[in-house]
């Protein structure tokens, strides 16, 4: 027999911050709890921009997830100090392909502002 995969009464994230000029990672929770934890521990929020990290949505269960980093952290995880397990090659290899997106995004932009003259 299969079960929901929510927790009945447990914890939702209901914000996200960074504190410490961005060295550490702030959850409120809707029990009225914080939970703080070093941005160090979740290598792709570290190295994700602020706009990055501005960018959060609620988790499907009790976590939060942040889309342009494909990073999820459950208020669990958080509770207990989890850190990433990802590997260095791998957090390499996500920051090249970021760094890739990101200067597509740029360069869309600037073709975008650049109308022809009509001149005439």
């Amino acid at each position: 027999m299969m079960s929901l995969t929510h927790k009945v009464g447990s914890p939702h994230v209901v914000s996200a911050a960074f504190m410490n000029r961005g060295t550490r990672v702030s959850v409120e929770l809707d029990d009225g709890q914080t939970i703080a934890a070093p941005l160090a521990s979740y290598h792709r929020l570290q190295h994700g921009s602020p706009r990055d990290r501005k960018d959060w949505l609620m988790g499907v269960e009790t976590g939060i997830h942040w889309p342009d980093l494909d990073e999820d952290i459950s208020v669990e995880a958080l509770r207990l100090g989890r850190r990433s397990l990802e590997s260095q090659s791998s957090i390499r290899r996500r920051l090249d392909e970021h760094a890739a997106r990101t200067k597509r995004r740029k360069l869309r932009n600037t073709h975008a502002q650049i109308e022809p003259s009509h001149n005439i």
